[in-house]
């Protein structure tokens, strides 16, 4: 039901205290759903996802990744053009950003 249809869309992905503070949990659990490319400063990628990864796995996964006291992160979906960003100070509730 929520499975993307094609691999060949990317997520842009952003992040800030992450666990541990280098990403490097991150970025190996970004690899699990596609090809993470195009790494800046370790706290920012594109994921081209495959077609087997679904919204629900990406989002857990950055979550899982974030420092639990204050975390946050925003990614944008180049399929629906649509950005959502989490905050650990708002109880970890995905907001669509407008």
């Amino acid at each position: 039901m929520s499975k993307l249809k094609h691999a060949r869309y990317d997520f842009f992905i952003s992040w800030d205290n992450p666990i541990p503070a280098n990403s490097s949990k991150m970025l190996s659990s970004l690899k699990k759903h596609g090809k993470v490319k195009n790494v800046s400063i370790k706290t920012a990628v594109t994921l081209r996802v495959n077609a087997s990864a679904s919204w629900r796995e990406i989002r857990n996964t950055i979550k899982l990744n974030l420092n639990k006291k204050n975390g946050k992160a925003v990614y944008v979906n180049a399929k629906t053009n649509k950005t959502f960003q989490i905050d650990a100070k708002k109880c970890f509730h995905w907001k669509e950003v407008k």
